[in-house]
């Protein structure tokens, strides 16, 4: 299997304010019943723990699935509103997830997806989010 280099670039905007975080690795990226497939490990600020994440993209639904101490399963289906189970370190929310646009422009060389959506509480919007996923094929030198 080859090795990916992968860049997660994802802003928040929430209160009037915004911040973008991004991330750089090497992960997997394959295609699967259909889906693009991206998977990746990442360490959690200075505590050392590994989150697993795993991303399943098609031309109208990503869905973003994390690995760790408090597993979560975002569901972003175009133009709906899902429930997903999000996982905290002090417990379990219900968020409510609303997509309003992904750009899929993934192909067997790698590629990208865009989506945007908002997070809400009970009705409430919490924020604004927009995540850029870049793959590129990391090339031998062999």
């Amino acid at each position: 299997m080859n090795k990916y280099i992968l860049n997660v670039s994802s802003k928040i905007s929430a209160n009037g304010e915004s911040e973008t975080i991004e991330l750089t690795t090497v992960g997997n990226f394959s295609r699967v019943n259909n889906k693009w497939i991206i998977a990746y490990s990442e360490v959690i600020d200075d505590s050392g723990v590994e989150v697993k994440t795993l991303v399943r993209v098609t031309d109208d639904e990503v869905i973003i699935t994390r690995n760790n101490d408090s597993n979560s399963r975002l569901i972003m289906k175009l133009h709906e509103r899902n429930l997903c189970h999000y996982g905290t370190e002090y417990g379990p929310l219900m968020l409510g997830v609303f997509c309003s646009d992904i750009k899929n422009k993934l192909n067997e060389n790698g590629g990208s997806v865009e989506m945007t959506y908002t997070l809400d509480v009970n009705a409430a919007v919490l924020s604004t989010n927009e995540v850029n996923i870049k793959v590129r094929e990391v090339k031998s030198n062999v």
